[in-house]
């Protein structure tokens, strides 16, 4: 809502709000800060927005992730999204 209004992304960490809108679940976040040419697909420390949707099973996260061009397959430090979904139990994912 704030960036449909015309707020301004925050210039100090901007790769965090996908990770932040993936673990709360918001998949119109997603497609909001995409459109607003962050990147969706890009990890902060040790998690990306698709590891945390692996992790926590966000089905509806990781389709939209997946349109988005993220990959489930792409790899972080040593593991890949599906690797974490099925560390964590999350075969449904």
């Amino acid at each position: 809502w704030l960036l449909y209004h015309g707020a301004k992304l925050p210039t100090s960490e901007p790769q965090r709000l996908p990770l932040y809108a993936t673990r709360m679940g918001h998949t119109e976040t997603l497609r909001t800060l995409h459109r607003h040419r962050l990147r969706v697909d890009v990890g902060f420390l040790d998690d990306t927005p698709m590891i945390l949707a692996a992790k926590y099973g966000l089905v509806e996260c990781i389709e939209t992730l997946v349109q988005l061009g993220a990959k489930a397959t792409d790899f972080l430090v040593d593991k890949s999204a599906l690797h974490h979904a099925v560390l964590h139990g999350q075969v449904g994912a």
